[in-house]
Formats: structure tokens, sequence, C-alpha cells
């Protein structure tokens, strides 16, 4: 698995042997828990999710800039589906809460504007984030979360 990821090109080529190494790491993981190397698995699949996490949230963040909402949102869920652990997936929440908007959907763009700011760590779209969840709030995004009203 390690090798496989070794031998991974650049994000913005074919990720097959990413995919490689994440099934093989996997599968190291599932059959040896107790191995002595578990963390350094466990540390490449965080390291090829964060990969395909990237790959993805760059496809996604091109679609988005063509005005190609629908093939957007593919790619962005994708990341938050399969990678949420990833700086790449909070990214992705702020660009599907934007396309949210711009569909009227008010209350799920407040909703990826909201998980966009609690994400740790520090990503360009955060402040864009916080200023674009009070108009979504404002045009309909509802309660924010902890309100009983």
């Amino acid at each position: 698995g390690l090798c496989a990821f070794r031998q991974t090109q650049r994000v913005e080529r074919d990720q097959t042997k990413s995919h490689e190494a994440l099934d093989r790491l996997n599968r190291f993981v599932q059959l040896f828990p107790a191995s002595p190397r578990i963390e350094e698995a466990r540390t490449a699949i965080r390291e090829v999710h964060d990969r395909l996490g990237q790959k993805d949230f760059l496809n996604g963040k091109l679609y988005f800039s063509r005005k190609r909402h629908d093939a957007a949102l593919v790619y962005l869920s994708k990341v938050i589906d399969l990678y949420p652990e990833t700086v790449w997936a909070a990214r992705c929440r702020y660009y599907r809460g934007q396309i949210r908007e711009l569909k009227g959907e008010w209350t799920g763009a407040a909703e990826d504007y909201r998980e966009a700011i609690a994400a740790t760590g520090a990503f360009p779209e955060k402040a864009k984030a916080q200023k674009r969840l009070g108009l979504a709030e404002a045009r309909g995004g509802g309660a924010k979360k902890g309100d009983d009203s």
C-alpha cells in the first residue's frame, strides 16, 4: 500500500495508484489491527483521503467556475461524503452552499455555511462562509443550530 502511494502522480493527474494504495492500506488495517505499523497505515490512509479529496474538490471548483452547478454538486458532495475529515470537505461545503443559494435553497445553504465555519483549521473560504451565512439566514435559512424557536 505504501509503495502504491509513493507511486501516485500529482493531484491533477490520474489517481489510480491512490485508489490502489487506499484499497491495500484498508485491507492491511482490517487484517492486522494489532500490527506495530498500524499508525503508519492510518496516517497514509489520511494522506490518500486528502489527495483524493483535493482532486475532486478541484474538479468541483472547475465546474462551479464554469457555472455547471449540477456537475459541481456531484464532486462537492462526493468529497463531503467520502472525505469529511479533510479541509477539502469544508471548502466543498462553502461552494455547495453557494450553489444552494443560487437555487433558492436557503436552509441548505445556511447549513453548509455553518458546517464550513465550524470546521477546524483555516482555509480561504471560511471568512466568506461567515458573511454568506448571515445572508442565507436572513433569506430563510431558518433558526441557527441550537435555537428552539
